[in-house]
């Protein structure tokens, strides 16, 4: 099994400090649709997941879902992404609950196959944006009801805690919203911004019987080699 991690662009409306792909709003690079196309196998099955920087700001992000989706020799999408972008529905800056539950529904919905969503949770999103968690929340439950419809539809929270200062207080906040049972959670790791972050373990790639295709977003593999791909990131140009 191939299996693609693309990250179709470095842009970002966070600026997460502890980021590891060198993201924010300041980074302008986007992988070209014909690069994502040409990059996928033609007769071979294979597992894609797009990723960023924040892959909504990408603008050809849904005609990449929509390629995925119709292609038959695609099994499996996966989205990655800060969940601030979704498609919300606001009154006088407070979200509208199911509003916005039905807008994700039907975004997702929109697809001919399943999606696997894996948005984020870290204190650097809780804190700008008073509104992260109840927009988990409402991911949640429109994940919930696609489910119901078909079972593989799925999401998971990856969710990221430091040690020192103390983040346990998230895992509070996400069993009080009944997000800690669909969440994956772990401590920073020390690649991207945190490379010279020493309190910080270093990543570990678990050996996979997959063939493994990181993509930068100028369209570099690096096979499984997750280290190269953030330091090639943090210098990377337009091209």
């Amino acid at each position: 099994m191939k299996r693609f991690y693309f990250a179709v662009t470095n842009y970002c409306n966070r600026s997460c400090e502890l980021c590891s792909c060198h993201s924010n709003p300041k980074q302008k690079v986007f992988l070209t649709f014909d690069k994502f196309v040409g990059t996928l196998p033609v007769n071979e099955e294979y597992e894609v997941q797009l990723e960023g920087g924040e892959p909504f700001l990408h603008p050809d992000f849904k005609k990449m879902l929509h390629y995925c989706s119709e292609d038959g020799n695609c099994v499996k999408i996966t989205v990655g992404t800060n969940g601030s972008l979704l498609n919300y529905a606001y009154n006088n800056g407070k979200l509208e609950f199911d509003e916005s539950v039905r807008n994700i529904f039907n975004y997702f919905l929109e697809f001919s196959k399943p999606i696997t969503l894996k948005p984020s949770i870290n204190y650097h999103l809780i804190e700008h944006d008073v509104l992260h968690l109840e927009k988990c929340e409402a991911v949640k439950r429109a994940f919930d009801g696609l489910k119901a419809l078909n079972s593989k539809y799925e999401i998971t929270f990856n969710v990221r805690k430091r040690k020192n200062p103390d983040d346990s207080w998230i895992d509070e906040e996400l069993h009080k919203r009944d997000l800690y049972d669909c969440s994956n959670i772990f401590f920073y790791q020390r690649y991207g911004y945190a490379k010279d972050n020493d309190e910080l373990e270093e990543p570990f790639v678990i050996e996979n019987p997959v063939d493994f295709h990181l993509i930068s977003p100028d369209g570099k593999d690096f096979n499984q080699d997750l280290l190269a791909r953030s330091v090639w990131m943090e210098g990377m140009e337009v091209v």
